[in-house]
């Protein structure tokens, strides 16, 4: 991961803790709510606080959390978002300026993705193996992964 990738994904974290402690004190103001209709106006209010980001955006910060916390040999992708969500994704990527990843995901829609990735212009470039750290019983083991590098 690039100093770039951290910077732009660790905005995103901020922002998600920020949004997740906002939440926290509406609903501290849900339970001051004495009659139904302040109820029904604190739901209608809630309406409008929409999460900050979409789930293409956040597939792409959970590749870079685990890249990081696994120190992933490259950025690696274990779970693609879904074929709606490739747009948001990609974009994402781009905009934090990751410019290759490998994708170790073995899900049935793979091949969906692979072709969703393709039409957003990610390119296959090669088969890699992505060394990755998890802990095991206790201890951290190093595993080999197989998977597919794109670029963005």
């Amino acid at each position: 991961m690039t100093e770039q990738n951290n910077t732009y994904f660790q905005a995103m974290q901020q922002t998600c803790t920020e949004f997740e402690q906002a939440r926290e004190a509406r609903r501290a103001e849900k339970t001051r709510c004495t009659d139904q209709a302040a109820l029904d106006a604190w739901y209608e209010r809630e309406k409008g606080f929409k999460y900050p980001f979409t789930s293409g955006q956040m597939v792409a910060y959970h590749a870079w959390f685990n890249s990081t916390r696994n120190q992933s040999s490259d950025f690696e992708v274990q779970d693609l978002p879904w074929e709606d969500n490739t747009h948001d994704f990609v974009e994402t990527l781009r905009a934090a300026g990751v410019t290759e990843f490998v994708i170790t995901d073995h899900s049935t829609a793979l091949m969906r993705v692979l072709h969703e990735l393709a039409a957003e212009g990610c390119t296959m470039q090669e088969l890699r193996k992505v060394v990755r750290s998890e802990v095991r019983w206790g201890g951290m083991d190093t595993e080999e992964h197989p998977g597919i590098l794109f670029r963005t």
